[in-house]
């Protein structure tokens, strides 16, 4: 989307040395680890000695902003260096601390907002800025991060008004119960948000795919009900269908599944991995 306009990729190449590193191999592991890369995709950007400029995890969907980033770190704008040296001028200041904020979250770096977040609040009591939802849910979820606690960021969803960050917390606490191994704590979150987000049609694939792949098959009903509703708010997504398939070839629904995930092929334009889908549950090979 960036690399590939012709505008933004002639600054880059006239303005950078652009290098693709692949973390599998050797030589892209030792990388990962000099550099300390906790995701993918991860750009970093570097001056002529070698140090950081600044770094950008993930993709956040605007080509136009991602670009001017790009800009920006070229011509020493709004770096990390650079915000950091203007709160120490104006360590009182809520928008610097705020924009360190929204740095440490560009970077992957959740658990470092904590002292700005704290901050935040501190010094805007009566949330004039607005940022203060946003800040109690963050520092609720770095507290679970770091004791495994999670009746802050619980108390915090409950009565939090802004759907992205409600959605994000929702994430947060469905991804700490999965990887600890809370499937009921997990289950119950999932529902709790549909309940709060009754048309995030991801989160209802989410939950109804991880039923599926855990073949918790007393939820196969559930799980079916969830991506059905999902289907009906989102009909042209390829991969919503292939979750609602797959959970009815489990519950021994044959032929709907087949049906269903013709439709993931034909949504996806004939695309090879829901064909090979269509064929294992043609064949009764999986």
């Amino acid at each position: 989307m960036v690399y590939k306009n012709p505008e933004y990729s002639e600054y880059i190449n006239q303005h950078y040395v652009a290098l693709k590193i692949y973390t599998r191999n050797e030589e892209g592991k030792k990388y990962k680890e000099q550099f300390a890369v906790k995701a993918h995709p991860t750009v970093i950007f570097l001056d002529a000695q070698g140090n950081e400029v600044d770094r950008i995890l993930g993709w956040n969907g605007d080509p136009a902003a991602y670009y001017q980033m790009i800009v920006d770190f070229r011509d020493g704008r709004n770096t990390l260096a650079e915000i950091k040296a203007k709160l120490e001028q104006d360590p009182k200041n809520v928008e610097l601390n705020y924009q360190l904020v929204k740095k440490c979250l560009l970077r992957g770096e959740e658990e470092k907002t904590k002292p700005y977040y704290t901050t935040i609040l501190e010094l805007d009591p009566k949330d004039t800025f607005g940022y203060g939802e946003e800040a109690r849910g963050y520092l609720a979820a770095i507290q679970l991060w770091e004791t495994g606690n999670d009746l802050p960021l619980l108390e915090q969803l409950s009565i939090a008004k802004n759907p992205e960050l409600v959605k994000q917390g929702y994430n947060i606490l469905i991804r700490h119960y999965e990887k600890n191994k809370q499937p009921e704590k997990l289950l119950s979150a999932y529902e709790d948000a549909l309940q709060k987000l009754p048309e995030d049609y991801n989160l209802m694939n989410g939950y109804a795919w991880y039923i599926y792949e855990n073949k918790l098959n007393d939820k196969y009903t559930r799980g079916i009900e969830v991506a059905r509703r999902a289907v009906e708010l989102k009909p042209d997504a390829a991969y919503i269908w292939d979750t609602l398939a797959w959970l009815e070839y489990e519950n021994g629904q044959k032929e709907q599944a087949l049906t269903d995930m013709g439709k993931a092929v034909e949504i996806s334009g004939n695309a090879e991995d829901y064909r090979e889908n269509l064929k294992k549950m043609q064949t009764g090979k999986k």
